[in-house]
């Protein structure tokens, strides 16, 4: 009994601390085609990442 209740709270401290690293940014848009190269660069990022189809994009987002 004392063994599941530490799992118990040890699962709980994990999910705990990690809601506290998510991002809560809501996603207003999504890449429907990518033709050629296609790059998006998220907001706070400095770096041009490559698009794929099915991306989504938050406000703030630069796409070229």
């Amino acid at each position: 009994m004392k063994r599941e209740i530490f799992k118990l709270g040890l699962i709980l401290t994990f999910a705990i601390l990690f809601l506290g690293f998510v991002s809560y940014a809501p996603t207003i848009a999504v890449i429907q085609l990518v033709k050629n190269k296609a790059y998006h660069k998220p907001p706070k990022i400095e770096e041009w990442k490559p698009a794929q189809k099915g991306l989504g994009l938050e406000s703030g987002a630069l796409i070229k």
